[in-house]
């Protein structure tokens, strides 16, 4: 959670308005239906990675970034890497455009540039935040087309169905 606070706060101080919501954040929780109303409305949902993070430039941008990272090292089981996350697929399900950090795997899912757009840093975000802004028609051909593939492969029931015809094949 340190690691995405500081990320926000130097988005906001970049002048990017950023709503957060969820345990630990200023609005708290939201009713599911809240969620997905917030992922269809908003121009760019930003998915960040709550891992640790090993850079020791944000580390030290922050000394409670340092102490998660010594936990990390001390505690087995903790996350500390990126990962593939049910928010991936949440965000275009109910409509909305998707910008998050690279996980290994991602373009598994999602033609990334075509259907998902993908940062390496901070500066990398902020970039992409400014030209989506400007640019809507671009924003919203990404997203339209991650709503679709997101609603054709990515549901529950696609899933269900898939490992029901992998459990079938094996005879």
């Amino acid at each position: 959670m340190l690691i995405e606070i500081g990320f926000v706060k130097k988005l906001r101080n970049k002048g990017i308005n950023c709503e957060c919501f969820g345990k630990g954040w200023e609005n708290g929780l939201v009713s599911y239906k809240k969620m997905q109303n917030i992922f269809n409305t908003s121009k760019v949902n930003l998915n960040i990675n709550n891992s640790v993070n090993y850079d020791l430039r944000v580390n030290f941008n922050n000394p409670k970034n340092l102490i998660e990272v010594f936990k990390s090292l001390i505690i087995k089981n903790r996350k500390i890497h990126s990962q593939i996350k049910a928010r991936n697929f949440e965000i275009p399900l109910h409509g909305g455009f998707q910008l998050t950090d690279y996980v290994p795997g991602i373009e598994d899912y999602f033609k990334i540039g075509e259907e998902i757009l993908c940062y390496k840093d901070f500066e990398d975000a902020l970039s992409l935040i400014k030209y989506l802004l400007i640019n809507k028609k671009e924003r919203e051909i990404i997203k339209n087309n991650s709503v679709m593939r997101s609603r054709k492969e990515h549901t529950y029931t696609c899933r269900m169905k898939k490992i029901i015809e992998n459990i079938a094949s094996y005879k």
